[in-house]
């Protein structure tokens, strides 16, 4: 045999060795159908697929369109789903290894990522179940700061770790139309994203989804700002929204029937205004002892001053006292009682006080006295009549046993309605054979 000759015929059987041990690492997934291993076999030859460790999402996109291309082929996503079987097969192969479970880690990576291949097996065997998989497929590789991207993959991992079944696809779904909203609109921090931004992002869904579906999707922000701050090493002090369950405040200072979930800045679209309002609730949080309610009200109210200059250029330590002034007059002008007004004038003081500590201002640009109002005390009747308590007494033995309890608190003992959603069996001590 010419030499030529015998180079060819040592090529073609080393092709077919490859082949062949391909087809056998395919046929060990023996979990799926014939007929769709041989198409993924057939596949894998064809794109010169030696080893099974060579598949990857890139291989996975291919292979989509592949069978899409495929007229013979009338349920892709079965196909599909049978490619994806033999990923998740060598995973647990290979993480038997120590090397292999180095191999698999959750770290971010500038990669694409396909659900069904997620390092953690039992992950990736729950997407298998999914009915189009258009939640599946993730780019990294997209132009887009990188820590954006950082950013919408622990979100990404939060999300798959927490929910389940449609819940989970919902969350997914939403995430992904937000991660393609940063992509174009070159977001370049979620925690910092401006009000602008979130209008715009709200006005795009306004295209697409309507009433509750809407909604859905653009919770997703809130969702992913909370998940990024609650997990950052470090309190990011500069995010445009502070969950409060972060600080692990005393229960004294907080209000179990109502709690105060999270403060948000970014409706203050002057950035120095911004900082100095976020200086002041750290001061308010971390300095005072006030409960976390009572920080909020002042905060909210500082807020709104701070929004109405919101058209200023001029941070508000340099504001012209005129303008300030004239926002007071407003206050003292407006249809509320005397007592609600006075106690706004003494909110925005406090603030002006910090400012001067702080060094922001020399001196307040104000007289708070000459807007402030006599109070005039009015008592307010709430007090049930005895011919009502008196009836619902009589027919108290037909209410529910909870309704009961509760109506027997709030008569007895005069505590708020508030206050009884809230008591627990520790709040009763028992004393000369009374539970009080």
């Amino acid at each position: 045999m010419p030499a030529y000759q015998l180079h060819i015929y040592e090529q073609q059987e080393e092709r077919e060795a490859l082949e062949q041990r391909i087809c056998e690492q395919v046929d060990t997934c023996t979990e799926i159908k014939g007929t769709i291993r041989n198409r993924v076999k057939k596949f894998l030859i064809e794109k010169g697929i030696t080893d099974i460790s060579e598949i990857d999402v890139d291989l996975r996109i291919r292979y989509e369109a592949y069978l899409k291309r495929n007229e013979t082929v009338h349920a892709p996503i079965t196909c599909l789903r049978g490619f994806d079987r033999i990923v998740i097969h060598r995973m647990k192969e290979e993480m038997r290894t120590l090397a292999g479970q180095r191999k698999y880690s959750t770290e971010y990576r500038d990669q694409w990522l396909c659900l069904t291949h997620y390092p953690k097996v039992e992950i990736a065997e729950s997407f298998l179940a999914s009915k189009d998989g258009k939640e599946l497929l993730w780019n990294f590789t997209l132009e887009c700061p990188r820590n954006v991207k950082m950013q919408i993959f622990k979100v990404l991992k939060e999300v798959i770790h927490t929910y389940e079944g449609w819940m989970r696809k919902e969350k997914l779904l939403a995430l992904q139309r937000f991660y393609q909203f940063c992509v174009e609109n070159q977001v370049a921090d979620i925690e910092t994203m401006t009000l602008a931004e979130e209008q715009r992002f709200g006005h795009e869904l306004s295209e697409h989804f309507t009433g509750k579906k809407k909604s859905t999707v653009f919770g997703i922000i809130r969702m992913s700002r909370k998940i990024l701050f609650l997990q950052a090493t470090e309190i990011h002090w500069k995010a445009n929204m502070w969950f409060l369950e972060r600080f692990h405040f005393s229960k004294e200072r907080m209000n179990p029937s109502k709690p105060v979930e999270w403060i948000s800045f970014k409706e203050v679209t002057n950035l120095e205004n911004q900082k100095i309002l976020q200086k002041y609730s750290r001061y308010l949080f971390g300095i005072t002892d006030l409960s976390i309610s009572t920080i909020r009200i002042k905060l909210l109210e500082l807020r709104t001053f701070l929004v109405h200059f919101n058209g200023e250029e001029k941070p508000i330590y340099v504001m012209e006292a005129k303008k300030i002034q004239a926002y007071l007059e407003r206050i003292r002008n407006q249809d509320t009682r005397e007592a609600t007004a006075n106690a706004r004038i003494f909110m925005l003081l406090q603030f002006y006080n910090f400012l001067i500590v702080r060094g922001y201002l020399k001196r307040i640009p104000f007289r708070y006295e000459y807007y402030l109002q006599k109070e005039i005390n009015v008592h307010n009747d709430r007090s049930v009549p005895g011919k009502v308590y008196v009836e619902i007494l009589s027919k108290l033995v037909y209410f529910p046993e909870h309704l009961r309890l509760m109506f027997l608190h709030l008569w007895c003992a005069g505590i708020r309605g508030s206050e009884v959603c809230t008591l627990t069996g520790g709040d009763y001590e028992e004393k000369n054979g009374t539970t009080g």
